[in-house]
């Protein structure tokens, strides 16, 4: 089954190269193949992703956590590494890292309830937070709050049903989900006013 997923990722390169080819001009035929490297690479993290979960013998909660992180992450914004080999070890520690919170972590109704809160208020606060490498203008950063704050209220009320029907930890894994977009935005912050 890998071995097909790996032979059709090959296999998109030589299709965007067709696509190029006959119907697309050069000046997009970057944009095709940036766009299909970012694919393979979203595609690849989450199989890591998966795979991690399932050593861990965790996978309910790794899949929870990526549906909650995923796009609040990619709305948000925050910390980018400076390539991708590095930004690959950098998710994948971090990933690791929250589900072994997740899973070992005693839940304490008012601790949960107090992080909670407090990552949700830096997220309000600082997203979107941009990149040198991306830069957001004034459009692009409403737009991109708006997205977050949208995505931040649903995840928010989500948590609180898990909280009400006592499943802590479900709600834990909107926590951790939170408080690890919390740390990566105000670490893209500091590394935005250092470089």
């Amino acid at each position: 089954m890998y071995m097909e997923i790996f032979c059709a990722i090959g296999d998109g390169m030589k299709l965007i190269e067709k696509l190029c080819k006959d119907y697309v001009c050069d000046d997009e035929k970057e944009i095709l193949e940036y766009g299909y490297e970012m694919f393979k690479t979203v595609l690849l993290g989450l199989m890591g992703a998966i795979i991690i979960a399932i050593i861990m013998k965790e996978l309910l909660y790794g899949v929870a956590l990526l549906i909650v992180i995923m796009p609040l992450r990619q709305n948000a914004g925050g910390y980018h590494a400076k390539s991708r080999g590095r930004c690959a070890v950098i998710s994948t520690f971090i990933y690791i890292c929250a589900l072994l919170v997740i899973k070992y972590l005693p839940v304490y109704e008012w601790t949960l309830i107090g992080s909670f809160f407090i990552s949700a208020m830096i997220i309000i606060y600082y997203a979107p937070v941009d990149s040198i490498n991306n830069r957001l203008d004034e459009i692009e950063r409403k737009v991109y709050r708006n997205r977050t704050h949208i995505i931040l209220a649903i995840e928010s009320i989500l948590f609180m049903l898990m909280f009400a029907r006592q499943m802590y930890r479900f709600a834990l894994i909107v926590d951790v989900a939170f408080i690890t977009v919390a740390i990566i935005l105000i670490a893209g912050k500091v590394k935005n006013n250092i470089e």
